[in-house]
């Protein structure tokens, strides 16, 4: 197992480290180990744990003592080291060249220590390094007379900078009072290459006055001490101005110089300190979390800021935690439009995302689509109310505008004396035509003697006959009723029950019956109203349209059913084969379709690399939207 240590064991490592104006003080010193992927896959097989052995007498950290003033200190995983064994997924805003970092396939464990600082001369310690299993074994990776040396001495002033005449020490700053109206030099920077100049309420290369300055180290890799952030602050009536590595100052007021605290309650002690001293009417705290402070101005600049970026590794299990239990999600940068689709969250305890930069990501669950014998997985980028894969034949996800009612059919009870009238006027009518084409002519008089007669005949039959129409449909309704009673009656006598199917039959036939045989005077239901006989109308069994209760979908899914909010929509689709080409246009073997209130929207397409193509349309003011994935024309 090859292990790479910093600080090297048989190696010196001098130290000089700045006190408090009290002359009280600890250093920090940062101890690492790099592994390869193999050294690190053995050390985790056999349950090891690498451990610094040393005789600084370290408080807080130590997790064991074997004996005189030697200690035990294990090392951890940095957050920072994103190895192949995290699955780590690298989303990026900027350009990775301008990172460094550690070789890709190495793991870096870390270890801080403070060490007290001492007022006489230099302090000596030792150290070296262990593996410790938790069957008690202990494999010391040193040997006798090549353990490590530490001098860690103790200096009056930060030797990265310089103060001017007029900064006096109280409790734990310093304090120049009395600038002036002049500009007046009061800090010069030894080394500015070690040093990044960061201020508020104004920048360092616009020449433009501050009222905070933070002094940031720039820290070599892996190096052994890293030197204190400081912080200057003017009062109201004080201004910084930051040039080539000279600090310079106006005003009336005072100022403060103080070094930034590592642990949580030193920080927040002295950003009180600070916003008192600079009063709230000109920064403000914009967020608070355990050992980090976000202060800003109440005025605003128009010069754009240099962003500063640091890698940051976050558990996949953060963000699966947001979803129900099983939901797929896709991770999306709108800066530089970059999906990452995670398939199946079960392994999201071992996975980590390394984000290197800043800015805002979107989070949304994924489904899974079919198009013939390829599968494909969509994600919805912009708000939405839900979101349903679904089959094509299910056309109830759609919710369509209902269309209007159809006009219904007569009632046979009101339109059966229309209907006797019209047959037996059509009847007389051939009747008649039939007596006229059998007989000789006869003269005008008497045809038309024979005409009027014929006439008043029609007009009693047309008075006389729907009376015995009506009552002979009756009749034989009543017929045909008593007749099917007796089958029955005589099929159950013999037979038993009847069978539910012939049984339902039965009801219908009675439930006909009884529409037929209505009143004369009852009217027809209105159109617009919906006629329920027998029973209540039923439930539809809608499926869920939330993706919290349908995370994953079967094989015959082939469309989404989104219920959109309004504006413009995007789709992220990805073809889990990758020889698949997405597309809308020519050269694709599918696009993508989306239709709203029956009729199809355009939409517009663009690949993000990855195999992965982003799909916008405009959802109007909202409703259902059925995306379908189909076959390229």
């Amino acid at each position: 197992m090859d292990i790479d240590f910093k600080p090297a064991l048989n190696d010196i490592a001098h130290v000089l480290a700045p006190l408090t104006p009290r002359g009280l003080a600890t250093a920090v010193l940062n101890f690492s180990a790099t592994l390869n992927v193999a050294g690190y896959e053995e050390l985790e097989r056999g349950g090891g744990k690498i451990q610094l052995w040393t005789n600084i007498p370290s408080g807080g950290v130590t997790t064991s003592t074997n004996g005189g003033d030697w200690n035990s200190c294990d090392f951890q995983d940095t957050a920072s080291a994103a190895g192949p064994r995290h699955s780590t997924t690298e989303l990026l805003l900027g350009d990775l060249a301008q990172y460094g970092g550690d070789p890709p396939g190495s793991t870096l464990l870390s270890l801080q220590v403070s060490v007290p600082l001492s007022n006489n001369g230099q302090s000596r310690f030792a150290f070296t390094y262990r593996i410790i299993y938790p069957s008690g074994e202990i494999r010391w990776l040193g040997a006798f007379g090549q353990n490590g040396t530490l001098l860690v001495e103790g200096v009056k002033s930060e030797p990265a900078f310089v103060l001017a005449s007029g900064w006096t020490s109280r409790e734990n700053v310093y304090v120049f009072k009395g600038v002036g109206a002049e500009k007046t030099t009061v800090i010069t920077l030894a080394k500015p290459a070690e040093y990044d100049v960061w201020t508020l309420d104004g920048y360092a290369t616009s020449k433009k006055s501050s009222l905070i300055v933070f002094l940031v180290p720039r820290p070599a890799p892996r190096s052994v001490y890293t030197s204190p952030t400081y912080v200057i602050c003017a009062s109201a009536d004080a201004r910084f101005m930051v040039s080539d590595g000279i600090i310079t100052a106006s005003g009336t007021g005072t100022l403060l110089l103080q070094p930034l605290q590592s642990d949580r309650q030193g920080l927040d002690a002295i950003m009180e300190n600070i916003l008192v001293h600079c009063s709230p009417e000109r920064v403000q705290v914009i967020a608070q979390d355990a050992g980090q402070l976000l202060i800003a101005s109440k005025g605003i600049s128009p010069i754009q800021g240099i962003v500063a970026t640091s890698p940051r590794l976050l558990p996949l299990a953060t963000f699966s935690a947001l979803f129900p239990a099983q939901t797929p999600f896709t991770l999306f940068s709108p800066q530089n439009h970059t999906a990452h689709f995670f398939p199946h969250p079960s392994t999201a305890q071992k996975q980590s995302i390394a984000v290197t930069s800043s800015g805002p990501f979107i989070l949304s669950a994924t489904l899974s689509l079919n198009a013939g014998d390829s599968e494909y997985q969509v994600s919805v980028l912009t708000p939405y109310k839900s979101a349903l894969a679904a089959s094509d034949a299910d056309d109830s996800l759609v919710f369509p505008t209902p269309p209007p009612s159809p006009h219904l059919r007569p009632v046979a009870h009101l339109s059966s004396a229309a209907t006797a009238s019209s047959m037996l006027s059509l009847r007389s009518g051939i009747s008649g035509a039939r007596s006229a084409q059998g007989q000789p002519a006869t003269s005008p008089n008497t045809n038309k003697e024979q005409g009027s007669q014929h006439d008043r005949n029609d007009a009693n039959a047309l008075i006389e006959r729907p009376r015995d129409a009506i009552q002979a449909l009756l009749a034989q309704l009543w017929f045909i009723s008593a007749a099917f009673f007796v089958i029955v009656t005589v099929f159950r006598l013999f037979f038993g029950k009847l069978p539910k199917h012939e049984e339902e039959s039965v009801d219908d036939a009675d439930e006909v019956d009884a529409r037929s045989v209505r009143a004369l005077d009852e009217k027809e239901p209105e159109a617009n109203d919906d006629i329920w006989v027998g029973a209540q109308p039923p439930a539809l069994d809608l499926p869920s349209s939330s993706f919290a209760e349908t995370p994953g979908v079967s094989l015959a899914s082939t469309s989404l059913v989104v219920d959109v909010s309004g504006g413009t929509v995007v789709l992220a689709l990805r073809a889990v084969s990758p020889s698949v080409n997405l597309g809308t246009g020519g050269g694709a073997a599918i696009q993508l379709t989306v239709e709203m209130g029956g009729k199809d929207v355009h939409v517009k397409e663009m690949p993000v690399g990855g195999g992965v193509s982003l799909f916008e349309f405009d959802g109007g003011e909202g409703g259902s939207a059925r995306v379908r994935i189909v076959p390229a024309i």
